[in-house]
């Protein structure tokens, strides 16, 4: 598991760069209470039976390198209620967007812990598309046949296949890249690589210039299979019943990962235009 969570050549720890991102980020200076205004909302908790003592080592570190504080909640007697309570919660820390984040019997009286993560992204535009530019044009998906969709238009400063769009506040940015031949989407989509991005955003090879640019008002959602990927990545142990989870809290009752949720990724171009919207969501359990 160590091992897969390391970062690419320099071997650093994921976990760090996520607390470093966190730390830098812009939302780092928000004040508590004033949720409307993150741009970017990140949702980490434990819900744990309150049957379950865990180890107090073990919530610290939760809470240091995930920002995921333990919640009780009472899975054994009343799923169902827990089940809602997390709903509740999770809907309340992303401006309703994640209303039902659990599903029924995603967690039973055999549920000893619950472990939650989303992320909630909203943010405008530097400048939004013009109304002018409405109308309905040609795409193409490579999975579907040629339709139309409803296009803006926006003036952008880059002449690069790769466009950066910038969002309000100009902390944070989209990256848009266009393959000059579309029958190349997906062979460009293999060959896609974190070091490949940043080579080919660094600034050197990002030249500012006007442009037109039309894009699309989509929504798009996507489920991928979270117990697939972690395999992928070697971690193997974690879904068999050798696995050792006993630094989480006392033996008996022996902890196992009995269920991993499906990751939805969410993504939506407001009809207006004035506003990006992404949502990205992922469950798993440890139950006794």
């Amino acid at each position: 598991m160590l091992k897969a969570l390391r970062f690419g050549k320099m071997r650093i720890m994921y976990h760090y760069l996520f607390e470093e991102l966190y730390k830098e980020g812009e939302y780092k200076n928000l004040e508590p209470g004033h949720k409307m205004k993150r741009s970017l909302q990140l949702v980490n908790r434990l819900f744990g039976d309150k049957t379950v003592n865990f180890y107090d080592d073990y919530l610290d570190n939760c809470e240091e390198w995930c920002f995921a504080s333990l919640r009780s909640v009472d899975f054994k007697n009343n799923p169902e209620a827990a089940r809602e309570k997390i709903n509740s919660w999770v809907a309340s820390e992303t401006d309703n967007q994640l209303k039902e984040f659990l599903d029924q019997g995603d967690v039973s009286k055999d549920t000893s812990l619950a472990l939650i993560s989303a992320v909630y992204f909203k943010k405008k535009w530097v400048k939004a598309f013009t109304k002018k530019g409405n109308g309905a044009a040609m795409f193409k998906d490579d999975t579907l046949p040629l339709g139309t969709i409803p296009h803006r238009q926006y003036q952008l400063p880059t002449e690069a296949q790769i466009l950066e769009i910038p969002y309000e506040n100009n902390h944070l940015s989209m990256l848009m890249i266009l393959p000059n031949n579309s029958e190349d989407l997906q062979k460009l989509v293999d060959s896609i690589t974190y070091e490949k991005i940043m080579e080919w955003t660094q600034l050197d090879n990002m030249i500012p210039t006007e442009v037109n640019v039309e894009m699309p008002s989509f929504k798009l959602q996507e489920k991928y299979d979270l117990e697939k990927a972690l395999k992928a990545l070697g971690i193997t142990d974690l879904f068999s019943d050798k696995c050792d989870l006993s630094g989480m809290a006392p033996v008996p009752p022996k902890l196992k990962l009995s269920k991993v949720g499906k990751a939805t990724n969410t993504d939506s171009l407001q009809r207006n235009h004035r506003e990006h919207r992404k949502r990205e969501s992922l469950r798993n359990f440890h139950t006794g």
